[in-house]
Protein backbone atom coordinates (compact mmCIF):
# COMPACT_ATOMS: atom_id res chain seq x y z
CA UNK A 1 0.00 0.00 0.00
CA UNK A 2 1.78 3.43 -1.01
CA UNK A 3 2.52 6.07 1.12
CA UNK A 4 -0.43 8.98 0.32
CA UNK A 5 -1.64 12.28 1.84
CA UNK A 6 -4.94 11.53 1.26
CA UNK A 7 -7.28 8.21 0.22
CA UNK A 8 -10.85 6.99 0.08
CA UNK A 9 -12.63 6.56 3.28
CA UNK A 10 -9.22 7.05 5.16
CA UNK A 11 -7.05 10.02 6.71
CA UNK A 12 -3.55 11.21 6.84
CA UNK A 13 -1.85 13.37 9.45
CA UNK A 14 1.56 14.85 8.82
CA UNK A 15 4.06 15.50 11.56
CA UNK A 16 5.70 19.03 12.20
CA UNK A 17 7.74 19.82 8.44
CA UNK A 18 8.78 16.21 8.07
CA UNK A 19 6.95 14.63 4.77
CA UNK A 20 5.95 11.61 6.71
CA UNK A 21 2.23 10.58 7.13
CA UNK A 22 0.14 7.64 8.63
CA UNK A 23 -2.75 6.27 6.28
CA UNK A 24 -5.75 4.93 8.69
CA UNK A 25 -9.03 3.41 7.11
CA UNK A 26 -11.57 1.71 8.15
CA UNK A 27 -11.88 -2.31 8.14
CA UNK A 28 -14.59 -4.74 9.07
CA UNK A 29 -14.02 -8.23 10.44
CA UNK A 30 -15.10 -11.03 11.54
CA UNK A 31 -13.98 -13.63 14.17
CA UNK A 32 -15.11 -17.09 15.36
CA UNK A 33 -13.42 -19.22 17.95
CA UNK A 34 -12.91 -22.84 17.55
CA UNK A 35 -16.12 -25.54 18.54
CA UNK A 36 -16.48 -26.82 21.55
CA UNK A 37 -16.02 -31.53 21.42
CA UNK A 38 -19.44 -33.29 21.64
CA UNK A 39 -19.71 -35.67 24.55
CA UNK A 40 -19.91 -39.42 25.15
CA UNK A 41 -22.94 -41.18 26.36
CA UNK A 42 -23.36 -45.22 27.29
CA UNK A 43 -26.12 -47.83 27.67
CA UNK A 44 -29.16 -45.61 26.91
CA UNK A 45 -28.05 -42.12 27.21
CA UNK A 46 -26.63 -39.73 24.55
CA UNK A 47 -23.98 -37.55 25.19
CA UNK A 48 -24.07 -33.48 24.96
CA UNK A 49 -23.91 -31.72 21.79
CA UNK A 50 -20.80 -28.98 21.93
CA UNK A 51 -21.08 -25.28 21.90
CA UNK A 52 -20.04 -23.20 19.23
CA UNK A 53 -17.29 -20.76 19.64
CA UNK A 54 -17.73 -17.02 20.18
CA UNK A 55 -18.74 -15.25 17.03
CA UNK A 56 -17.97 -11.31 16.88
CA UNK A 57 -18.12 -8.94 13.77
CA UNK A 58 -18.09 -5.27 13.54
CA UNK A 59 -15.56 -2.50 12.46
CA UNK A 60 -12.16 -1.01 13.44
CA UNK A 61 -9.12 1.19 12.34
CA UNK A 62 -6.48 -0.03 10.73
CA UNK A 63 -3.18 1.74 9.74
CA UNK A 64 -0.80 1.47 6.68
CA UNK A 65 2.20 -0.09 7.33
CA UNK A 66 1.43 -1.52 10.43
CA UNK A 67 1.68 -5.92 10.35
CA UNK A 68 -1.43 -7.18 12.63
CA UNK A 69 -1.62 -10.96 13.76
CA UNK A 70 -4.45 -12.86 12.67
CA UNK A 71 -4.96 -16.04 15.39
CA UNK A 72 -7.37 -19.29 14.19
CA UNK A 73 -8.65 -21.26 16.90
CA UNK A 74 -8.76 -24.92 16.67
CA UNK A 75 -11.78 -27.18 17.32
CA UNK A 76 -11.73 -28.83 20.68
CA UNK A 77 -10.66 -33.03 20.28
CA UNK A 78 -12.91 -35.49 21.35
CA UNK A 79 -12.54 -37.03 24.46
CA UNK A 80 -12.60 -40.60 25.59
CA UNK A 81 -13.97 -40.90 28.77
CA UNK A 82 -17.89 -40.39 29.54
CA UNK A 83 -17.38 -38.94 33.06
CA UNK A 84 -15.99 -36.00 32.15
CA UNK A 85 -16.30 -32.74 30.24
CA UNK A 86 -15.26 -32.61 26.42
CA UNK A 87 -12.88 -29.91 25.06
CA UNK A 88 -13.48 -26.82 25.15
CA UNK A 89 -12.13 -25.23 21.42
CA UNK A 90 -9.13 -22.37 21.18
CA UNK A 91 -9.99 -18.50 20.74
CA UNK A 92 -9.46 -16.46 17.70
CA UNK A 93 -7.64 -13.03 17.93
CA UNK A 94 -7.14 -9.86 15.82
CA UNK A 95 -6.54 -7.10 16.58
CA UNK A 96 -6.78 -7.27 20.41
CA UNK A 97 -10.60 -9.30 20.05
CA UNK A 98 -10.76 -12.33 21.53
CA UNK A 99 -13.71 -14.91 19.99
CA UNK A 100 -13.19 -17.90 22.98
CA UNK A 101 -13.91 -21.10 21.86
CA UNK A 102 -17.08 -22.88 22.67
CA UNK A 103 -17.21 -25.34 25.41
CA UNK A 104 -17.14 -28.82 25.29
CA UNK A 105 -20.13 -31.71 25.74
CA UNK A 106 -20.88 -33.35 28.55
CA UNK A 107 -20.72 -37.29 28.75
CA UNK A 108 -23.77 -38.68 30.48
CA UNK A 109 -21.94 -39.03 34.20
CA UNK A 110 -21.48 -35.48 34.62
CA UNK A 111 -24.53 -33.59 33.53
CA UNK A 112 -23.91 -29.97 33.83
CA UNK A 113 -26.06 -26.63 32.36
CA UNK A 114 -24.33 -23.77 31.04
CA UNK A 115 -21.67 -25.53 29.16
CA UNK A 116 -21.82 -26.21 25.82
CA UNK A 117 -24.07 -29.37 25.83
CA UNK A 118 -25.76 -31.57 28.68
CA UNK A 119 -26.12 -34.60 28.83
CA UNK A 120 -28.25 -35.20 31.66
CA UNK A 121 -31.74 -33.91 31.06
CA UNK A 122 -32.36 -32.98 27.27
CA UNK A 123 -32.25 -29.12 27.91
CA UNK A 124 -29.72 -26.96 25.77
CA UNK A 125 -26.64 -26.18 27.28
CA UNK A 126 -25.48 -21.71 26.71
CA UNK A 127 -22.19 -21.68 25.20
CA UNK A 128 -19.55 -18.81 25.08
CA UNK A 129 -20.49 -15.65 22.91
CA UNK A 130 -24.66 -16.81 23.63
CA UNK A 131 -24.39 -19.71 20.97
CA UNK A 132 -25.94 -22.76 22.07
CA UNK A 133 -25.47 -26.66 22.18
CA UNK A 134 -27.58 -29.46 22.29
CA UNK A 135 -28.31 -31.75 25.49
CA UNK A 136 -28.44 -35.19 25.05
CA UNK A 137 -30.62 -37.91 26.69
CA UNK A 138 -31.01 -38.70 30.38
CA UNK A 139 -32.64 -42.24 30.18
CA UNK A 140 -34.12 -44.80 27.42
CA UNK A 141 -37.10 -43.04 28.55
CA UNK A 142 -35.83 -39.77 27.19
CA UNK A 143 -33.56 -41.03 24.63
CA UNK A 144 -33.84 -38.09 22.07
CA UNK A 145 -30.87 -35.70 21.77
CA UNK A 146 -31.67 -31.78 21.74
CA UNK A 147 -30.97 -29.51 18.51
CA UNK A 148 -27.81 -27.66 18.65
CA UNK A 149 -29.13 -23.97 17.99
CA UNK A 150 -28.23 -22.67 14.30
CA UNK A 151 -25.72 -20.37 14.04
CA UNK A 152 -25.37 -16.41 12.43
CA UNK A 153 -24.55 -15.26 8.70
CA UNK A 154 -22.29 -12.36 8.45
CA UNK A 155 -21.01 -10.45 5.45
CA UNK A 156 -23.94 -12.52 3.99
CA UNK A 157 -21.99 -15.21 2.82
CA UNK A 158 -20.23 -16.94 6.03
CA UNK A 159 -22.75 -18.97 8.13
CA UNK A 160 -20.93 -19.67 11.32
CA UNK A 161 -21.17 -20.46 14.83
CA UNK A 162 -23.63 -23.42 14.85
CA UNK A 163 -24.12 -25.75 18.22
CA UNK A 164 -24.05 -29.65 18.37
CA UNK A 165 -26.70 -31.91 18.39
CA UNK A 166 -27.26 -33.98 20.93
CA UNK A 167 -26.85 -37.37 20.75
CA UNK A 168 -29.94 -40.20 21.18
CA UNK A 169 -29.65 -43.01 24.02
CA UNK A 170 -31.70 -45.35 22.57
CA UNK A 171 -33.05 -46.54 19.00
CA UNK A 172 -36.64 -45.59 19.53
CA UNK A 173 -34.94 -41.80 20.32
CA UNK A 174 -34.08 -39.29 17.46
CA UNK A 175 -30.52 -37.90 17.67
CA UNK A 176 -30.30 -33.84 17.45
CA UNK A 177 -29.47 -32.08 14.57
CA UNK A 178 -26.74 -29.57 14.11
CA UNK A 179 -27.27 -26.11 13.79
CA UNK A 180 -26.54 -24.05 10.45
CA UNK A 181 -23.37 -22.74 10.64
CA UNK A 182 -21.16 -26.19 11.05
CA UNK A 183 -22.83 -27.19 14.09
CA UNK A 184 -22.33 -31.59 13.56
CA UNK A 185 -25.30 -34.03 14.32
CA UNK A 186 -25.46 -36.54 17.06
CA UNK A 187 -25.53 -40.03 16.78
CA UNK A 188 -27.26 -42.95 17.98
CA UNK A 189 -24.35 -46.05 18.59
CA UNK A 190 -21.71 -43.69 16.68
CA UNK A 191 -19.31 -41.30 16.93
CA UNK A 192 -21.23 -37.55 17.23
CA UNK A 193 -20.60 -35.63 13.90
CA UNK A 194 -17.70 -33.14 13.78
CA UNK A 195 -18.13 -29.84 14.14
CA UNK A 196 -17.45 -28.21 10.37
CA UNK A 197 -13.40 -27.22 10.04
CA UNK A 198 -13.90 -22.80 9.74
CA UNK A 199 -16.94 -22.21 11.26
CA UNK A 200 -16.54 -23.04 14.98
CA UNK A 201 -19.17 -25.28 14.87
CA UNK A 202 -19.75 -27.51 17.92
CA UNK A 203 -19.09 -31.35 17.84
CA UNK A 204 -22.24 -33.98 17.90
CA UNK A 205 -23.13 -36.07 21.03
CA UNK A 206 -22.46 -39.74 20.43
CA UNK A 207 -23.41 -42.86 22.31
CA UNK A 208 -22.20 -46.19 23.03
CA UNK A 209 -21.66 -49.03 20.42
CA UNK A 210 -24.16 -51.94 21.85
CA UNK A 211 -22.55 -54.61 23.19
CA UNK A 212 -19.34 -53.36 24.12
CA UNK A 213 -19.55 -50.64 26.44
CA UNK A 214 -18.01 -47.18 26.42
CA UNK A 215 -16.11 -47.11 23.28
CA UNK A 216 -15.45 -43.35 22.98
CA UNK A 217 -18.06 -41.78 20.93
CA UNK A 218 -16.99 -38.03 20.81
CA UNK A 219 -16.69 -35.50 18.35
CA UNK A 220 -14.42 -32.69 17.18
CA UNK A 221 -14.70 -29.37 17.14
CA UNK A 222 -14.63 -27.21 14.16
CA UNK A 223 -11.73 -25.01 13.90
CA UNK A 224 -12.65 -21.00 13.84
CA UNK A 225 -11.96 -18.58 11.04
CA UNK A 226 -11.06 -14.89 10.66
CA UNK A 227 -12.58 -12.57 7.59
CA UNK A 228 -10.57 -8.48 6.71
CA UNK A 229 -12.86 -6.58 4.33
CA UNK A 230 -12.53 -3.44 3.11
CA UNK A 231 -13.47 -1.11 0.27
CA UNK A 232 -11.65 -2.43 -3.19
CA UNK A 233 -11.49 1.46 -4.19
CA UNK A 234 -8.36 0.88 -1.37
CA UNK A 235 -4.88 -0.77 -2.30
CA UNK A 236 -4.50 -4.32 -1.40
CA UNK A 237 -2.29 -5.57 1.44
CA UNK A 238 1.33 -4.82 1.05
CA UNK A 239 2.11 -8.85 2.40
CA UNK A 240 0.21 -11.74 4.00
CA UNK A 241 1.58 -14.85 5.93
CA UNK A 242 -0.69 -18.18 6.37
CA UNK A 243 -2.12 -17.87 2.67
CA UNK A 244 -5.21 -16.33 3.54
CA UNK A 245 -7.90 -16.32 0.58
CA UNK A 246 -8.34 -13.55 -1.15
CA UNK A 247 -11.16 -11.96 -3.46
CA UNK A 248 -12.76 -9.08 -4.56
CA UNK A 249 -16.95 -8.63 -4.23
CA UNK A 250 -19.35 -6.34 -4.37
CA UNK A 251 -17.37 -2.96 -3.78
CA UNK A 252 -14.96 -5.11 -0.96
CA UNK A 253 -11.63 -6.61 -0.44
CA UNK A 254 -11.94 -10.12 1.22
CA UNK A 255 -9.10 -11.70 3.34
CA UNK A 256 -10.15 -14.94 4.91
CA UNK A 257 -7.91 -16.76 7.06
CA UNK A 258 -8.42 -20.25 7.96
CA UNK A 259 -5.16 -20.39 9.90
CA UNK A 260 -3.07 -18.32 11.92
CA UNK A 261 -0.97 -15.97 9.75
CA UNK A 262 -0.39 -12.28 9.58
CA UNK A 263 -1.15 -8.88 7.12
CA UNK A 264 0.69 -5.64 6.50
CA UNK A 265 -1.34 -2.97 4.79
Amino acid sequence: MPLIGTIANSSARGFGGLKTFIVTFQAEYLIVGGGGSGGGGDDGKGGGGAGAGQVQSSSTTLAQGTNYTVTVGGGGAGQSSISIQSTQGSSSVFNSVTSIGGYGGYGEYTAQSGAGGNSGNGFTGAASGGQTGGGGASSVANATGVNGANGETVFSSYTVGGGGGGGSGNSSGSEGAGGSGGGGAGQFMANGVNGTANTGGGGGGGSRTSGVGWTGNTSNGGSGKVVLRYADSLPAAASTTGSPTTSTSGGYRYYEFNGSGSITF
